[in-house]
């Protein structure tokens, strides 16, 4: 091999090594520069108002991160806290982008793991409302409402109409706005009284966008006047004489349509409500049907446990951390039963309560064991560990001394989620539904 043959040969290999040392300084850089932190860090909170007025009060935010992130923040939870108190309104599992509906008016700033967004001032939902301003029965089969002025955000509104529990109407939809007056078709009995619930549906439905329910109670006693024939009267003093002694005695008729409903009421519970007990704990069972209930069921125990405050210790049976709930299920589930009956340790410590939210996979459940059957899998998912405390649970509560047990079993379903009436358990506690969230400050003040 010639001199210049070897010459060309140690130039090719200088070449070949330092091309290799550019090319790894280069990806170290490259490494160097998207390495440094996850790109889905949160590095900025942006939060604004919506810009469509019939949203409601809804408050629209992103998340900027360190780079491109296609999953999701780093952070758990965005919370949504008042801006003057500081005070965390909203815990929300943790997006890119999102939207949520505050009921309140006032100030609020998003958080993400210390991140936070400039302050957004919202109107608020409560100033929605509706309220009855006269309600007559015309006869046995119509009722005629007369209500305030519409809101402009208003696209009808939810109806419900019960009897001593029982729910005679549920129309979703069924008076339109605007609207200010409407029949109520029924068969109605004279004497008797019936509960009226009436709940705004907004233009565009916000997720939290839950105006609240106008509640009000009418009793048939008389027919309006106007579908009845007027006689004529010869004598005015005469006229004024028989309105005096009618009005005295509709007064009279009510007062003792109401002793004898308030009579029946405490005759038809084995054990009268002397007092409402504070409740000591809640156990809140549920069957973890799918993500979504497992986030409201995660709202409604934080709601609990902001409301009974340091007394209070909310247990949801898939997230509760007890040993003794995975050692021995059967003696957990028992412990709880029987401190939702005693009378003594109700006085000595406060009781426990239990908070039931209905869903088609725990009516399905339900029924499957009353038929005998030891397993059954109404779930898209795979088997939880603590799926044999919801079935040991159930067990309990078909047992004569809790399916009546009305101071200390309570029926809940979501109705965004589920609707259906059919998705119930009607031996428990008959007539007592807290459908969430028009009911929600019921049922807290039920709870104690």
């Amino acid at each position: 091999m010639t001199s210049r043959h070897q010459t060309v040969i140690i130039i090719f290999i200088c070449f070949c090594t330092l091309t290799r040392k550019i090319h790894s300084a280069s990806v170290k850089r490259a490494t160097s520069s998207n390495g440094e932190g996850d790109p889905c860090t949160p590095i900025a909170v942006i939060a604004r108002e919506a810009e469509n007025k019939d949203e409601g009060s809804t408050l629209l935010y992103e998340v900027k991160t360190e780079g491109l992130c296609n999953t999701k923040p780093t952070c758990t939870l965005l919370n949504i806290q008042g801006c003057q108190d500081g005070k965390i309104k909203k815990r929300m599992l943790a997006k890119i982008k999102g939207s949520y509906c505050m009921s309140d008016e006032g100030c609020y700033k998003v958080t993400c793991d210390g991140v936070m967004s400039a302050g957004v001032t919202l109107p608020g939902i409560n100033g929605i409302s509706v309220s009855v301003t006269r309600a007559v029965f015309m006869n046995s089969s119509v009722m005629h409402l007369s209500s305030n002025a519409p809101d402009a955000r208003v696209r009808s509104f939810h109806l419900q109409l019960s009897h001593k529990g029982v729910l005679l109407i549920d129309a979703k939809e069924a008076l339109p706005n605007p609207a200010t007056s409407w029949p109520i078709y029924g068969n109605f009995s004279e004497g008797e009284c019936y509960d009226l619930y009436l709940k705004p549906v907004l233009k565009t439905a916000a997720i939290g966008c839950y105006p609240s329910y106008f509640t009000t109670s009418h009793c048939y006693n008389t027919i309006d006047e106007k579908s009845q024939p007027v006689e004529k009267r010869t004598s005015k003093n005469k006229a004024l004489l028989v309105c005096s002694i009618l009005l005295i005695l509709t007064c009279i008729v009510v007062v003792l349509i109401r002793y004898r409903k308030k009579q029946k009421t405490q005759e038809s519970h084995a054990k009268p409500k002397e007092k409402t007990s504070k409740a000591n704990r809640v156990v809140l069972i549920h069957a973890f049907d799918d993500w979504a209930l497992e986030e409201r069921c995660s709202e409604l125990a934080f709601t609990l446990t902001n409301y009974l405050g340091d007394l209070a210790k909310v247990e949801d049976i898939y997230k509760t951390r007890n040993r003794s709930l995975v050692e021995d299920p059967q003696s957990w589930v028992t412990e709880k039963i029987l401190a939702s009956g005693s009378i003594q340790q109700e006085e000595e410590q406060g009781t426990t309560k239990i908070v039931l939210v209905l869903s088609p996979c725990l009516v399905k459940l339900e029924r499957a064991l009353q038929e005998g059957e030891g397993e059954f899998d109404c779930l898209e998912r795979a088997p939880h560990s603590n799926d044999i405390v919801l079935k040991t649970f159930l067990k309990h509560l078909s047992t004569p001394a809790l399916r009546t047990n009305y101071q200390h079993l309570f029926l809940v379903r979501f109705a965004d989620l589920y609707e259906k009436s059919s998705d119930d358990l009607p031996n428990l506690v008959p007539g007592k539904r807290f459908i969430l969230p028009g009911h929600d400050s019921q049922l807290l003040e039920e709870i104690g």
